[in-house]
């Protein structure tokens, strides 16, 4: 009886929210003095990432961060890249995309971010966008350059066709040999 008057108690707790936040430092340079950088921020889709400012306005030379929280630990994704407004300019087209792991420790949530530029090699834990200017002048020289480089294109199909090739050729010299030795076991035979 003790038991049932127990279980029919009503208990109150007190969920505790819980967040873990981490700074991603960005910065731009490499234009003229006046130019203002903007850089994008995009979450993955999910209900346990947030952050406070999504696009942040840099003038020439300037460092801002954004701060991404998330309430549940996991791996979650996220990209930064800079918004090409600039038509006189050449910005830095390079998209950098990062891990946020999210951890349950006995004091609380703990977020460590880590970047990688796409298609480069290294990780790092800011991103930095330099962008050039193009010359007034054709017989003139650009200032800077974009710090991604120009990407190769392919035309065509890169399949490896001499490997397709030499493959055949085997499949074909099994298959003459593999009828020659039957043909002479059948008249020994």
């Amino acid at each position: 009886m003790l038991m049932l008057a127990l279980l029919l108690i009503p208990v109150y707790a007190q969920a505790q929210e819980e967040e873990a936040s981490v700074d991603i430092s960005v910065s731009c340079g490499g234009g003229e003095p006046e130019d203002k950088h903007t850089v994008l921020l995009s979450l993955q889709d999910t209900p346990h990432l947030s952050a406070f400012d999504q696009e942040l306005v840099l003038s020439e030379g300037q460092e801002g961060k954004f701060t991404i929280k998330a309430d549940y630990p996991g791996e979650y994704h996220f990209s930064i890249r800079q918004k090409g407004d600039k038509s006189d300019s050449l910005w830095d087209r390079s998209v950098y995309e990062g891990t946020l792991y999210v951890t349950e420790q006995s004091e609380g949530l703990k977020a460590e971010a880590v970047l990688s530029r796409k298609g480069g090699k290294g990780k790092s834990a800011r991103a930095s966008f330099t962008d050039g200017t193009p010359p007034k002048d054709p017989g003139q020289k650009g200032k800077g350059y974009p710090s991604s480089p120009t990407p190769e294109v392919k035309t065509g199909d890169s399949s490896p066709i001499g490997v397709y090739l030499t493959l055949m050729a085997c499949a074909a010299g099994v298959i003459v040999l593999t009828a020659r030795v039957y043909k002479e076991r059948k008249q020994n035979g």
